[in-house]
């Protein structure tokens, strides 16, 4: 397995370099309760805040998650960037950083942190390794068991409750990683792959917004309806808040009250009386 550069080489890695960076500033102002909100993600800022799908990656939660990331982003990211250079390593970051967290926060909540970034350059890598001379002492076998167990592993403390863990962003990651891989490897599906890789991040990124209230496990959804609903009320756009907030009482909100009483306002700013009542009752 290859060798590490030294950190005093980091500035022939530019974007490998500002990621990591980014992320100790940014993960270290959120633990000293920096205001960092307009860059952390919440169930009621997408759409509204859609850049957050991709600077959540720079926040972590605790030493060892933000070291763990960082070891192995530095470890595959500076092999990358070296071979491919930093405008498309640029470009592969944002594949799978947007990708995965458009994933993870469609189906569940948004997360933090550059695992699923870690895990996207995994799965390049070692599809990579087997067909290009110049990734071949990339990884090991050792290193493949790491990434595989601790994916496993992570997806049982979280269903334990041990330790939530963002396991559907290191899913799409590595799918994503997987995908470009078969991409860049292989000329003859090159268009096809590429083709699949971006219909599979416009699914994503649908299922993360107009979506998100049929696929999404959580009550996040309904909550963000929720959100979208009182905005639309209190600019005076009625008609709008009325239709979020009958499809946030479909998707089962949390705050049933406050959005039948929330409906029946927007059905009576309307004039349409029987329903408005029909909601106050409720």
């Amino acid at each position: 397995m290859r060798r590490l550069p030294p950190i005093s080489a980091v500035s022939t890695f530019p974007v490998t370099g500002v990621v990591g960076t980014a992320s100790i500033v940014l993960t270290l102002a959120f633990w000293t309760h920096r205001d960092v909100d307009v860059l952390l993600p919440r169930s009621d800022s997408w759409p509204f805040q859609p850049w957050q799908l991709l600077t959540n990656i720079f926040f972590h939660v605790d030493v060892f998650h933000l070291v763990f990331n960082l070891y192995w982003f530095y470890h595959f990211g500076t092999l990358v960037e070296k071979v491919f250079g930093p405008v498309r390593f640029l470009g592969m970051v944002l594949l799978f950083a947007v990708g995965s967290s458009a994933a993870e926060y469609a189906f569940l909540r948004a997360g933090i942190g550059l695992s699923g970034v870690g895990y996207g350059l995994f799965g390049f890598i070692w599809i990579m390794s087997r067909r290009d001379s110049r990734f071949a002492d990339a990884i090991d076998l050792r290193t493949i068991q790491v990434f595989i167990v601790w994916f496993v592993l992570c997806i049982v403390l979280t269903a334990m409750h041990v330790w939530m863990v963002a396991n559907i962003a290191h899913g799409a990651g590595m799918v994503l990683g997987l995908l470009l891989a078969e991409c860049v490897s292989k000329r003859t599906r090159r268009v096809a792959v590429g083709v699949g890789i971006g219909s599979l991040v416009v699914l994503l990124a649908l299922l993360a917004t107009v979506g998100r209230e049929y696929v999404n496990f959580t009550d996040d959804a309904a909550f963000a309806l929720d959100r979208q609903g009182y905005f639309a009320l209190t600019s005076g756009r009625n008609e709008e808040a009325a239709a979020l907030f009958r499809r946030s009482i479909d998707a089962g909100t949390p705050n049933q009250e406050f959005a039948w009483r929330s409906l029946g306002i927007a059905e009576q700013r309307q004039g349409h009386v029987p329903e408005a009542l029909k909601a106050y009752r409720r």
